[in-house]
């Protein structure tokens, strides 16, 4: 009995210790991470950047549907193709290895149509389950030319860009430069500035300047583009180097922290970074900016970091208003909408060349069509063509020009006023608590701003037309027309425009209905002014007048309305892309462009109601 109980004692002991060997040896073959770091690995991780996107919650929906992805995104996908210049299929699901095999003018084809994407590709990148495994790529480089000075760089691979130019694949970098001669030393120290991409360009700030959540910053790429910006703001751009269009990084936004996985300097000929080797394009091959791009070591800041910084390195970006102005929502508009249309160009070059030229000939039939001369605006009452009508109009105006200044003035005073209020109440810190109203954003304090711009502007709009409306008619009757502002207050011609202009702006994001509300009762408020009838007899009136007339009043109705509303902004916009102007001379410029615009709008209506009331009469 005692033997077994010394048998199994031992047997006991040299368990243990041969278990304590085993810890041994495994601690002395697997060290800790802190020392198997190497100081680059650790530099980069200490400053890796997080990237806030705006909020994407409803699929196909607004925000940023992509995050920074791993290569793995595209590699070894079945659905991704790796085709030659002359699109023969090289490999299907490619490796690394394939591309690092693959000549300099191949490219990866992701699957989709890069100029009508629709939802496809994020449905696609969502079934590869890479938006779990948010990466970007990292290295420590320097440069001869510029001695004890280094950088880490981020690279960031996203699947597709979604922005005024559309194409698969796109790569984004940002930069932390140290004044130091080696990782060991960056170590001891903090970064001196930061570089990042945007566009074909690039933006530098001072580290202390550089919004931080420790020692990360935080970054935040623009929507669709992935140009990266130092705070969330709504950012201008007229050159390749800074886009051309209206960059969007606002909130509310979603906060991602990449892994960081470091980049061998060289690029290997096989292996897992056999990738970094591949010159040719990260996404199908398309005409102009939607070919889809090349990788890091194409670009010239992989070899000339420092020199990429500081020769191409802007020292900041051109943020828009906080609530926008007319000048510059009409040229993020109309940037978005000319590239679209290029786009479907590019796509489908017959149907989007038909309906251009169809187009084209339509206006220069109405050109040719209708009659410019002679041009008397007086007496209202007379048979016109259209173009007699616009040019009447004008005409009246320039004539009347000491008459009228009184409106011109009365509408820039109220956009005026209507700028002060709202740069009064973005101040105010009360406001930012309040229930953000009006999208993305906006807090309190900039909903409580639009809401008084607009409770400024659209009377003054209305009280604009009813005055513009009254005085042709004053000066067509031989009435005194001094006072016409004081006059307009009690006149029934101002409640009709205000019933109109209120129904037509309240309807306004639905177009179709807008337009069918003008065609209607656009003349409602020339009508009362003749007839001196009440609003609802006005309206009336003005529905019987456009009969028989309905195409015609259609196309008067839609260029007197896109002219009196959309000439101050395009003008603006114009001295806004071939100045220097700042925002507030070219919001000025519009303003006084729509200060003569506006009147000559509602002169036009009330010229078109006397054609029809002369064409009523001759039945």
């Amino acid at each position: 009995m005692g033997t077994r109980r010394r048998c199994a004692a031992r047997a006991i002991a040299s368990a243990w210790i041969a278990l304590a060997a085993l810890a041994l040896t495994t601690s002395s073959l697997a060290p800790t991470a802190s020392a198997a770091q190497t100081p680059e690995q650790e530099l980069a991780e200490r400053y890796a950047p997080l990237i806030d996107v705006q909020t994407h919650d409803t699929a196909c929906g607004e925000g940023e549907p992509y995050s920074p992805a791993p290569v793995e995104a595209v590699l070894g996908q079945s659905a991704v193709l790796l085709r030659a210049a002359d699109g023969s299929v090289i490999a299907t699901g490619p490796a690394a290895d394939d591309l690092t095999a693959a000549p300099n003018d191949a490219y990866l084809d992701l699957p989709g149509n890069a100029l009508d994407p629709g939802c496809n590709y994020e449905q696609w990148f969502d079934s590869t389950g890479m938006a779990a495994h948010p990466t970007v790529y990292a290295r420590v480089a320097s440069e001869v030319i510029h001695p004890g000075r280094l950088v880490v760089q981020y690279w960031v691979f996203w699947v597709y860009n979604d922005w005024n130019d559309r194409h698969e694949g796109d790569w984004e970098m940002l930069q932390l430069a140290f004044d130091a001669a080696d990782a060991a030393a960056a170590l001891r120290t903090e970064p001196v500035e930061v570089a990042v991409a945007q566009h074909e360009g690039s933006e530098r700030r001072a580290w202390s300047r550089v919004t931080k959540d420790g020692a990360h910053p935080v970054l935040y790429p623009g929507t669709g583009s992935h140009a990266t910006y130092y705070s969330p703001n709504h950012w201008f751009g007229k050159s390749a180097a800074s886009g051309f269009g209206c960059d969007d990084t606002r909130g509310p936004s979603t906060r991602i922290t990449p892994a960081v996985v470091m980049m061998p300097e060289q690029p290997p000929t096989s292996g897992e970074f056999a990738w970094l080797g591949f010159e040719g394009r990260w996404g199908e091959r398309q005409p102009t900016f939607n070919n889809g791009p090349t990788g890091p070591i194409t670009k010239g800041q992989w070899a000339r970091p420092i020199t990429w910084m500081e020769e191409e390195g802007r020292d900041g970006s051109v943020s828009l208003p906080p609530l926008g102005s007319r000048v510059t929502d009409f040229f993020c508009s109309a940037s978005r909408a000319g590239s679209v249309l290029f786009i479907r160009l590019l796509d489908r070059p017959w149907l989007v060349s038909t309906g251009l030229l169809a187009l084209v000939l339509l206006i220069v039939v109405g050109v040719k069509r209708t009659l410019w001369s002679p041009d008397l605006p007086l007496p209202l009452v007379a048979r016109r063509r259209n173009g007699q009508i616009l040019r009447g109009a004008a005409r009246l105006i320039f004539e009347q020009r000491r008459r009228f200044a009184s409106i011109m003035f009365l509408i820039l005073a109220g956009g005026a006023t209507a700028t002060l209020l709202q740069a009064a109440l973005l101040r105010l810190s009360f406001f930012d608590n309040l229930t953000d109203l009006v999208g993305r954003g906006s807090g309190g304090g900039a909903t409580l701003a639009i809401l008084a711009g607009l409770a400024v502007s659209i009377p003054v709009g209305i009280y604009a037309h009813a005055a513009s409306v009254k005085l042709a008619g004053d000066l067509d009757a031989g009435n005194d027309p001094r006072g016409i502002l004081q006059r307009t207050w009690s006149s029934t011609t101002l409640r009709s425009a205000a019933a109109f202009l209120l129904l037509f702006s309240f309807l306004a994001t639905f177009p179709v209905v807008a337009a069918l509300v003008a065609l209607l009762w656009g003349l409602a408020p020339s009508t009362s002014d003749a007839d001196h009838s009440g609003v609802v007899a006005s309206f009336r009136r003005a529905r019987v007048l456009g009969k028989g007339q309905r195409l015609r009043m259609m196309g008067m109705m839609l260029t007197v309305f896109s002219l009196g509303v959309f000439a101050g902004p395009f003008i603006g916009t114009m001295v806004l892309l071939v100045t220097d102007s700042s925002f507030a001379v070219v919001n000025l410029v519009s303003a006084v462009v729509a200060s003569l615009t506006l009147p000559w709008m509602a002169v036009s209506l009330r010229l078109l109601h006397g054609d029809r009331v002369a064409a009523a009469a001759e039945v």
